[in-house]
């Protein structure tokens, strides 16, 4: 363990936040001197509760929105409540484009949290000492992981501080975010088809707050198609809720898949196997591709990572399309049927009632 302000003791979660590194500042409540001689008073500590906002039992958020349990528990259902991302409540939708030339909806976010804790040692030391091979290849990956997050925060304040004196300005941050989406399209039209099922975001650096934001999600129609989305029905936030959904139930596969999310902000790249579950509940293993995009030719001042997007594609095989189709046409079928049955039924009784009051008025009076 590095210090004994970031020891860990974990007994099904962690213990006090001081603990874990997490510097809770508080305050001593004045109050009004009482005349009363019956009571005494005894000034109490206010303490935010502000600080577990990256904290929920073995759950936590580190900076750039990355989910890490401390115990990779299996789940019985796909909708289990304790799935539900932690990030998921850091955004707020603030305007849904749908962009008919470009053939995909596009979701405008506005960040409403910091992205997560920046100093994550205490998990580091947490998993580099389980006697378990991924744990502790997880414990690796967030120690290089903390080296790149104490750059990138040096590298804020520095612009910050470019900021402030007037050497950049802020007009000159959003033009460069401009010209990074231009460069964007140019790479999706180059790499990608219409008809690729596709989710894009869009992450950029707010350096007043020192913090990672995600600007926008890009989702292509066809998989808005594929997932059986409404978009004249569904609201803004349940449809990215659906597509930032998670269906691991395997403690093992969420662990896995952490260790990808990691190599990705390593190495720009990473493929693996992702189970999805459409909005009418059909369930598929889908291959996901996913692409980190840089900006060559972006200003001297802009780190490499200070804006850049991330393009999952979802692969099936044409057999998985094929089933998937009929599953759905068959399913509506029998809607289609249930809901025949019942108008059928409604209209007999319309007319059973006319029928009654038409030929025997008095037996429904006297009903």
């Amino acid at each position: 363990m590095s210090s004994q302000k970031n020891q860990v003791v974990y007994q099904n979660k962690f213990s006090a936040p001081e603990q874990i590194g997490i510097n809770i500042k508080k305050s001593i409540a004045k109050l009004n001197k009482s005349k009363s001689k019956k009571f005494k008073q005894i000034p109490f500590v206010i303490a935010p509760i502000t600080y577990n906002k990256f904290i929920f039992d073995d759950k936590f958020m580190i900076f750039g929105f990355l989910q890490i349990e401390t115990n990779y528990r299996d789940y019985q259902s796909p909708f289990d409540q304790d799935l539900v991302p932690l990030y998921e409540q850091a955004f707020s939708i603030s305007s849904t484009v749908m962009n008919y030339e470009k053939k995909r909806v596009e979701l405008n976010l506005e960040t409403k949290l910091q992205s997560g804790l920046k100093d994550f040692n205490f998990l580091i030391d947490y998993f580099s000492n389980i006697p378990n091979q991924d744990y502790q290849y997880l414990g690796q990956l967030l120690s290089s992981y903390q080296y790149q997050c104490n750059q990138n925060i040096s590298h804020y304040k520095d612009i910050q501080y470019r900021l402030m004196s007037r050497i950049i300005n802020e007009e000159d941050i959003l033009q460069s975010q401009r010209d990074y989406e231009q460069y964007l399209n140019e790479h999706l039209k180059k790499n990608y088809k219409d008809s690729d099922f596709l989710i894009v975001k869009i992450c950029g650096v707010n350096y007043e707050n020192q913090d990672m934001d995600i600007k926008k999600y890009y989702i292509s129609d066809s998989l808005v198609n594929f997932m059986g989305i409404d978009i004249r029905k569904v609201s803004k936030q349940k449809l990215l809720e659906t597509l930032m959904k998670e269906t691991r139930t395997q403690g093992h596969q969420r662990l896995k898949r952490t260790i990808e999310r990691l190599q990705l902000l390593q190495d720009g790249y990473v493929s693996y196997q992702q189970p999805i579950l459409t909005t009418d509940g059909i369930q598929c293993i889908s291959n996901m591709n996913i692409e980190i995009v840089e900006w060559p030719q972006r200003p001297e001042y802009i780190g490499k990572r200070d804006i850049y997007a991330q393009i999952t594609k979802i692969e099936l095989s044409q057999e998985q399309l094929q089933l998937i189709f009929e599953t759905r046409e068959s399913q509506n079928q029998q809607k289609n049927h249930q809901y025949s049955n019942l108008f059928d039924q409604f209209q007999n009784e319309v007319h059973s009632e006319m029928f009654l009051e038409k030929f025997y008025p008095l037996a429904q009076d006297s009903s």
